[in-house]
């Protein structure tokens, strides 16, 4: 019995070690050809497995897609967790969040051609596994806030509530902005004037490029 449940522990843990190889290998050919031009054997070769044997693990190219975006999303939610604690204040940890899920993957996709109408189509059938994804992001700002209101003198708005305001103003900016560094500008302001709502005053931010 313990031997089968050994055997059974092995050929989990390489499966999940497989999907991984498959998803960490999709997040990087989505981000150089876009959803579009991607097909499914690029997806295979670049994860070094057979056509036939991604579609035993995912149907369709949509499906691939589902999944790197949560398998992305996961790494930036670990590099946070991992960075918050060496920030020095709730501004810094905001700026540290906007800066890992906002901004970088902004400047990322800003360089590929025909980007946004990738984003438009991905939406069709991604869209709740992004809104899941930024309802992830979203927790971890509520968390910076709660601290914020910790600090403050004057506690005037529901860290909650606060945190889906700012990730729907965040998604507003991704969609309309015309480039990298206005999008970064914007940050910063939005994270004082939350923050400032809030009734804390932070100190300086030791976001890269920020003023």
């Amino acid at each position: 019995m313990f031997d089968k449940m050994t055997k059974f522990v092995k050929l989990y843990l390489m499966a999940d070690e497989r999907d991984n190889q498959i998803l960490q290998a999709a997040v990087e050919v989505f981000g150089r050809y876009g959803f579009r031009r991607t097909t499914m054997g690029d997806l295979a070769q670049a994860a070094g497995i057979s056509r036939p044997a991604l579609y035993l693990r995912y149907c369709s190219k949509e499906k691939v897609f589902e999944g790197a975006v949560q398998f992305f999303n996961d790494r930036i939610l670990d590099e946070i967790r991992e960075g918050i604690p060496s920030c020095g204040n709730p501004r810094d940890k905001l700026m540290l969040i906007m800066e890992l899920w906002v901004f970088r993957p902004f400047e990322k996709i800003w360089s590929m051609p025909d980007a946004q109408e990738d984003m438009d189509a991905c939406l069709t059938f991604a869209r709740e596994r992004i809104r899941a994804c930024s309802g992830a992001f979203e927790a971890e700002i509520a968390k910076v806030l709660e601290e914020a209101v910790g600090k403050a003198r004057f506690p005037m708005a529901d860290p909650a509530e606060l945190a889906r305001l700012l990730g729907a103003v965040i998604h507003g900016f991704r969609a309309t902005l015309t480039s990298p560094e206005e999008l970064r500008e914007l940050l910063g302001h939005q994270a004082q004037l939350v923050l400032s709502v809030l009734g804390y005053q932070p100190g300086e931010s030791t976001m890269k490029g920020d003023q």
